[in-house]
């Protein structure tokens, strides 16, 4: 598991071929989710992506990608839940 202060330091990084599933806030100051998720799927279309917010209405906003959905988790949600899709999400990535 790798932790990152922002989406920018995440691109910044050099981390992102290495990373098997991202999980992200969408409500993030200057790249948000949403940005994150178009600039991942750009350069890694099929990395697993989950995104969690406390806002449910930003997901009207979700970016249209292909085939490729993101997994979406509002606040308040449970642990085991979140794990169990990350584990579901690399499962199917690696099919």
């Amino acid at each position: 598991m790798r932790l990152f202060a922002s989406a920018t330091a995440l691109l910044d990084s050099g981390c992102l071929p290495q990373i098997d599933c991202l999980i992200s806030d969408i409500d993030m100051p200057t790249v948000d989710g949403l940005e994150l998720l178009r600039l991942v799927h750009a350069a890694r279309p099929g990395l697993p992506v989950i995104l969690i917010t406390g806002y449910p209405d930003t997901l009207k906003r979700l970016p249209q990608l292909g085939g490729s959905h993101p997994r979406v988790f509002t606040k308040p949600f449970q642990g085991p839940e979140l794990l169990a899709a990350v584990g579901d999400a690399i499962r199917s990535s690696r099919k």
